[in-house]
C-alpha cells in the first residue's frame, strides 16, 4: 500500500501543485456533505500556500521535511491500522484491543487524542505486562495513582542498590512507552538505594588531607 507524499512539486497555472489539485478535487467530490471536512481541506491549502511563499529556501525545505514526516507516520500508522482489522476479524473489542497493543499505531492514536483506554488505564497494563520480569527482580508494584498525569507507583521487594536500577529502568520504559504523555512519575519505596553521585568539596579535601598525614606518618 502506497504512503501518501506532500505534494510539493509540480506547480500548475494558479499556483497550486497538480497532485494537490487533484487529491482536493477528489476529495471534495468524496466528501461534500461535509462541511466541517472541507474547511480543514481548505485550511490545509491555505498553509501550504503560505509555506511555498516563505523567501528562504532552507526553511522551506525544511517545512516540507517536516510535513511528510508526520504524513509518513500517519500512512504507516494507517497501514498498520488496515492489516489489523483484517486479522482481528469481526469482534470490536479484539480489534480495539489489538490496535492499542500495536506501539506505532497506540502513539499515533495518542498522538491525536484517539486512544480509546484513559491515561491511568494505560499506565496500568503497563505495569501488569512487566509483572513477569518485575517478578524476576523479587519486585511488587503497586500503583497508588496518576492524579494530573503525575503516575505515582510503591516498590516492594527490592533489597539491593543494583535491582533498584534495573527495577527503575523497567518502570519507566514501560510507563513511558504507554503513556508518553505522562507529566511526572514518582516511585517510592527504591530512595534508599539510590545516590546522587555527589561528593561534596568539603569532603573530598578533607580525605585528601588525611591521606596526606598518613603518608607524612609512614614515612617518619
Amino acid at each position: 500500500m502506497g504512503r501518501g507524499r506532500v505534494p510539493m512539486s509540480g506547480t500548475g497555472g494558479h499556483g497550486r501543485p497538480r497532485e494537490a489539485r487533484r487529491t482536493f478535487e477528489e476529495r471534495d467530490e468524496l466528501m461534500a456533505d461535509d462541511p466541517g471536512f472541507q474547511g480543514r481541506i481548505e485550511r490545509i491549502e491555505g498553509l501550504i500556500h503560505r509555506m511555498e511563499a516563505i523567501p528562504d529556501a532552507g526553511q522551506r525545505n525544511e517545512m516540507r521535511e517536516l510535513l511528510q514526516a508526520v504524513l509518513e507516520l500517519n500512512g504507516a500508522a494507517l497501514e498498520r491500522m488496515l492489516g489489523i482489522i483484517s486479522e482481528a476479524g469481526d469482534s470490536e473489542l479484539k480489534i480495539a484491543d489489538a490496535l492499542t497493543q500495536d506501539a506505532l499505531v497506540a502513539s499515533v492514536l495518542l498522538l491525536h487524542g484517539l486512544h480509546p483506554q484513559d491515561f491511568e488505564t494505560r499506565v496500568r497494563l503497563a505495569i501488569e505486562k512487566n509483572e513477569s520480569v518485575l517478578r524476576g527482580y523479587g519486585a511488587r508494584v503497586v500503583l497508588l495513582g496518576t492524579p494530573g498525569k503525575e503516575v505515582r507507583m510503591e516498590v516492594r521487594g527490592v533489597d539491593n542498590a543494583p535491582t533498584a536500577k534495573a527495577v527503575r529502568g523497567v518502570l519507566e520504559e514501560a510507563i513511558y512507552e504507554a503513556a508518553p504523555d505522562a507529566a511526572a512519575m514518582t516511585i517510592l519505596g527504591l530512595e534508599q538505594f539510590e545516590t546522587s553521585g555527589f561528593v561534596p568539596l568539603e569532603q573530598i579535601l578533607a580525605a585528601g588531607a588525611m591521606n596526606g598525614h598518613s603518608r607524612a606518618g609512614s614515612l617518619r
